[in-house]
This record gives C-alpha cells, sequence and structure tokens, in this order.
C-alpha cells in the first residue's frame, strides 16, 4: 500500500469527517489547469466506458471541505506522468462523499480523498489512502494498468465480511466498554492519540453508561474533561466546531465545518446537560450549543433545511488557496472582508434529520423558558425535510426527492426514524409515533441483509463486482438498532411482548457484535453500546389525556424533561382509557416491566416520585 496524507471520515452519518496530516497543513498551489483530465461523474458510465475501452477506473472520492484533496488536485492529479497514465489508460470517476453516502460508508476507512481502482468488472485492485505524492501515484498507477494490459491484475478485498456474535448484551456491553477504555488518553482528554477528534458517540455512551451502571461513575467525569478539552476546535468569532486537531493536542486545528459534527455534538451536549447540575459546566454548555445554532443559521442555511459543510481554506481574489489557518485566525470585520470558506448547501436528509434529534434532545432538557424555542425549531425543520425529502417507496432520499431516482441510504432512514422517536417523546403527537413505525417498515423491506443487520443502501440487481456486495455500517446499525428498541417499546409496554421490531434490533445487536467485527472500528462504538444500554427494559412515563385535557402540556414537557435524566426512560402519550383511566386533568404513570405508580395530577411533584420508582428498582 503506497504511503499517503489521510483525511478520515469517521463516524456513524460519515459526518465526524477529518482531512489532514500530523505534520500540519500543506502549503497550496495554484489551480491546476483545467480542461486536461477527462472526468466521469457517474458510475454506471465509468464502468460501461471502461468496459467498451478495456481500461481500468479510477475512483477519487473527495469532498468539498477536504484540505488534502485541494492539495492533491492542486499537486498529484497535475502532474504531467499522472496525467498521461490515467489517459492511457483510466477512466477517472469523480464523486463527492456527501453526495454520496454509500460509496462514501464503504470506503470511509480509506479516508479522503479515497482513491480506489477497480477493473472494468467493478472488481477492487488496489486502493491508497488520503494524499499521495505525485511520483508514488505515477508509479502505481502504471504498475496497475500495466498489469491489466498484461492480464495479471490481482484481485483484493478491501474490506473481507466477518462473522456475528451469539453472546450476550451484557458481554457485548462490556466489549464496547474496554475498547472505549483502552481508546481514552485522560491527559489529552480526548480518545485518541495523534488526531484529536470531538468523538459524541463516545461521549454520549460514557454519559448513559455512568447513569445506568452504578460502578461506571468515571464515565460522567471523562464526558466532562473531553467537553472541556476541545475547547480550543471552537470558533471564537462565528461559532461551530472544527473537524479536528493535530499532533496530538487540541490546539492545531484543521478548520472544516460539517454539519453533521455540529449535530452530533449538539446531541451529546443535552446528555451532559440531563447528567450535570453542576453551574459552570451547564452554562459552558448552553452557551457553545448555542454558538453552534449561530453558527448553523448564519452560514449553511440552506433551502428548506441545512447545508453540509463549510471549507477549511479559503479563495484569495486571484483564485489561489488561503489557509483555513490563516483565514480564522481573523477577527469577525477582516473575515467579513475576505471572500469565504465555500459552503456546501447542499440539504441531506442525514444531516437534518440527525439535527432534528439534538434540537429536541435539547428541548428536554432546557429550562422553560428556552425549551419552547428548541422545540419549535426540531418541529419546524421535520416538517420540512418529510416535505422535500420524502421518496416513493416511503423512506427518505439524500437529497430532495425531486420525482426521480434518488440516492437512498441507510443514514437517511436512520437519521429520520431517530428524528420521529424524538418528536413523538418531545411532542406527545402520534403523528411521528406513525412516521417512525412506517419508516421501520421501510427498513425491514428494504434494508436487512443476509446477517440480519441492515445494508448501507437497498439491494441493487444492477451493481458490478465488488459493489454488489452487502456492507453493515456499524454505527448506522447502533443508532438503528436503538430507535427500534425505544420504539418497540413505545408500542408494546403495556403488554409486555416481544415485536418485530425487538427481534430486528436484536438480530442486529448479535449480527455485528463480535469481537472480531468490533475490534477495527476503534473508538467509533458510541452508538452501537447505546443500543446495548437500550436492551435493559428501562421505564417509562406515560402523560394520559387528549390534546385538550387540561394541563396535559405541561405535564408533557416535566415528563420529557424527568426521563432525560435516565438513558433507558421514554415518554409515552395515552388517550384516557387506552391503558390508563381519565381524570379530569393530565395525568401521569410510572411504570417498568413489572409495576406501575399511583397517578401523578401535579407536574411539580413528578420528579421526585420518578427518582423515589428508580431508586426502588
Amino acid at each position: 500500500m503506497y504511503a499517503g496524507r489521510r483525511c478520515w471520515t469517521l463516524s456513524l452519518a460519515l459526518g465526524l469527517a477529518a482531512c489532514g496530516h500530523g505534520a500540519g497543513p500543506e502549503p497550496l498551489a495554484a489551480p491546476a489547469p483545467a480542461g486536461e483530465l477527462s472526468v466521469v461523474e457517474d458510475l454506471d458510465e465509468a464502468f460501461d466506458q471502461a468496459l467498451a475501452q478495456d481500461r481500468l477506473v479510477l475512483l477519487d472520492l473527495e469532498a468539498s471541505w477536504c484540505h488534502w484533496c485541494h492539495v492533491m488536485d492542486a499537486r498529484s492529479y497535475a502532474d504531467p506522468e499522472v496525467r498521461a497514465t490515467l489517459a492511457e489508460g483510466y477512466v477517472l470517476l469523480r464523486l463527492d462523499v456527501d453526495a454520496n453516502p454509500v460509496l462514501a460508508e464503504r470506503y470511509a476507512a480509506w479516508g479522503w480523498p479515497a482513491t480506489v481502482v477497480f477493473t472494468p468488472q467493478a472488481e477492487e485492485l488496489h486502493a491508497w489512502r488520503g494524499f499521495v505524492e505525485p511520483e508514488a501515484f505515477a508509479m502505481g498507477l502504471a504498475e496497475l494498468a500495466d498489469a491489466h494490459r498484461r492480464g495479471r491484475s490481482v484481485v483484493t478485498r478491501l474490506s473481507p465480511p466477518v462473522e456475528g456474535s451469539d453472546e450476550s448484551t451484557q458481554v457485548l456491553e462490556d466489549r464496547v466498554t474496554a475498547q472505549l477504555d483502552r481508546a481514552w488518553n485522560e491527559e489529552r482528554g480526548a480518545w485518541a492519540r495523534q488526531q484529536m477528534y470531538p468523538i459524541a458517540s463516545a461521549m454520549i455512551f460514557s454519559l448513559a453508561r455512568a447513569q445506568l451502571r452504578p460502578t461506571a461513575g468515571e464515565q460522567l467525569a471523562r464526558a466532562q474533561r473531553a467537553f472541556e478539552a476541545m475547547s480550543p476546535l471552537v470558533d471564537p468569532v462565528w461559532g461551530g466546531v472544527w473537524q479536528y486537531s493535530t499532533g496530538g493536542v487540541w490546539t492545531r486545528p484543521h478548520f472544516e465545518k460539517l454539519a453533521l459534527l455540529q449535530a452530533e455534538l449538539l446531541e451529546a451536549h443535552a446528555y451532559l446537560l440531563a447528567a450535570s447540575e453542576e453551574p459552570g459546566l451547564r452554562e459552558a454548555l448552553w452557551a457553545r450549543s448555542e454558538g453552534i445554532v449561530a453558527y448553523l443559521d448564519g452560514h449553511l442555511r440552506g433551502e428548506g433545511g441545512y447545508g453540509a459543510s463549510q471549507d477549511a481554506d479559503a479563495k484569495r481574489r486571484d483564485g489561489s488557496r488561503l489557509e483555513g489557518a490563516k483565514f480564522y485566525a481573523r477577527d469577525a470585520k477582516a473575515r467579513a472582508a475576505a471572500l469565504e470558506p465555500a459552503r456546501d448547501l447542499s440539504v441531506y436528509a442525514d444531516v437534518n434529520g440527525s439535527l432534528v434529534v439534538a434540537f429536541a434532545r435539547l428541548a428536554r432538557v432546557a429550562p422553560p423558558e428556552r425549551a419552547a424555542a428548541w422545540r419549535a425549531r426540531a418541529l419546524e425543520l421535520a416538517a420540512s425535510i418529510v416535505k422535500t425529502h420524502r421518496d416513493a417507496a416511503g423512506g427518505f432520499s439524500h437529497a430532495p426527492s425531486r420525482g426521480g431516482e434518488s440516492v437512498r441510504g441507510l443514514g437517511d432512514q436512520v437519521a429520520m426514524l431517530c428524528a420521529f422517536v424524538e418528536l413523538y417523546e418531545l411532542s406527545g403527537d402520534r403523528r411521528w409515533r406513525s412516521e417512525a413505525a412506517a419508516l421501520a417498515e421501510v427498513l425491514e423491506r428494504d434494508f436487512v441483509g443476509p446477517t440480519g443487520a441492515l445494508m448501507s443502501s437497498p439491494a441493487d440487481p444492477d451493481a458490478r463486482g465488488v459493489l454488489a456486495q452487502p456492507r453493515h455500517p456499524l454505527e448506522l446499525n447502533g443508532r438503528a438498532a436503538h430507535a427500534l428498541l425505544r420504539l418497540h417499546r413505545l408500542f408494546e409496554h403495556a403488554n409486555g411482548e416481544s415485536s418485530a421490531l425487538q427481534r430486528r434490533a436484536n438480530e442486529i445487536l448479535q449480527a455485528l457484535g463480535s469481537e472480531e467485527r468490533l475490534r477495527p472500528e476503534g473508538r467509533f462504538v458510541g452508538r452501537f453500546g447505546l443500543a446495548l444500554l437500550a436492551s435493559d427494559p428501562g421505564v417509562w412515563i406515560t402523560v394520559v389525556g387528549e390534546a385538550d385535557t387540561p394541563g396535559i402540556e405541561a405535564m408533557q414537557a416535566v415528563a420529557t424533561r424527568v426521563a432525560a435524566q435516565w438513558p433507558t426512560a421514554l415518554v409515552d402519550r395515552s388517550p384516557p382509557g387506552e391503558w390508563y383511566p381519565g381524570a379530569s386533568a393530565a395525568r401521569a404513570f410510572i411504570c417498568d416491566e413489572t409495576r406501575c405508580s399511583a397517578p401523578v395530577s401535579d407536574p411539580t411533584v413528578l420528579a421526585a416520585r420518578f427518582e423515589r420508582f428508580v431508586a426502588a428498582r
């Protein structure tokens, strides 16, 4: 494998992505001359050409925000020897990772840019991780092309399948915990060694486990330490959080911003707010959260939702690139006088569904005077994405659905499923529970693979070669299993019966829980761990009343705030007489799998009743 600098993608919906190298940013040359490379931007067209001309396919997966992608364009793809080799023996297929989530998930471990060479039949021959120096790139391309002409190509499998597990959820939870424990660096306040990433999923799992497991108290301190340590990644002028830092410290940031990272960090803030009563920490959490939203509103607001990303680097007026370190060192006035780093304002369902989850979570833990604004944000954004991204099959397209064919990624379905479950608990409006149930049926119908886990996209009978082989992304499956278990309990808690939702979640966890499957994921197992915690039967608060029952909104608001303090607690809404008797005003019942509390009519005492109920379990 040829050496290269890497631009890594790290999380469930591939949003926690980074582009960099420990030695710091490479100086950027002027853009390469245009028009000399023949570039194809459609996968089927590329392989059709390759078959017709007996050429190899070179897939260049890049991101608009990625520094090292720009370096590779300016240096490696501008190299005359590279260009000549490509022109002689390759079809160059160039795709944007944010617009192509299925391919992005397949090659996430190879970093951005990911450069993959295929036979005309779409079998993998080789892949480079990140930036490749021109000389090594030209040499490797020439060797692969020569082997193909001689009929000596050696097909490889970059990501071979592994077996599942038949172990208990407790064993799997211990495995996830141990894996994150090994990755934790207390001195640096990170699940990292050299490249320092704000890994929201690890924070969320640590916080949930600290609340549920009496012996895991250090996990809360760990999450707090991570929040404080990543402070140098916060943009002090615009708000928002940069992607990561290099050199084993938090003070050498790379400056791209992805909306999906902002969403995951907002969600982690909500979990930390639910777990801590420390005034200084809470003030800092709200300040950073509001700064993130100010950044999203001011710089990434797109048509009907939020855009995907902002580049790490700016451009000078002569077209040359201005490194992010120089641009972002400027104050607000100086930034306003320059050309702002490019923004991708494409509105994707996975990004915006994740933002709905974050806004809804923050609404649950916010003081009453702030909660209404967060709730309104969540409901407005969800309604917009339902309107623009619903596809003809009942699921969600990645980009706005316009009646034709569109990408249907697992990340889009899972983000919207999680959003609907959150909105149902937040509002008590059964529309959102029905939306969640319908989307769970889409997952069951279109995304279940042969192992029982969910595939990154529906099976495609026309897919070629290795691209026809299903992928089962761990963190997306973990997130789906967590939502399915919550939805199962919201439907089935009254009779305690198993359901198809629970069975699918359990199959996902068993299919992907083996040590062999988890180990390569490294630090990115928090969502899977959260689903394992959700296997606990938990506690739920049922608010009883109709939409016009006196006191119903106040009881719902308190119930959602109280339940947020306990990671496996849920909030249900039931009309009088469905499961519980009605009354002239709203009431709440606290239940677990074997018992229920007396009815609670006063919202001000619900928190104390809930604490006593949980303590007695």
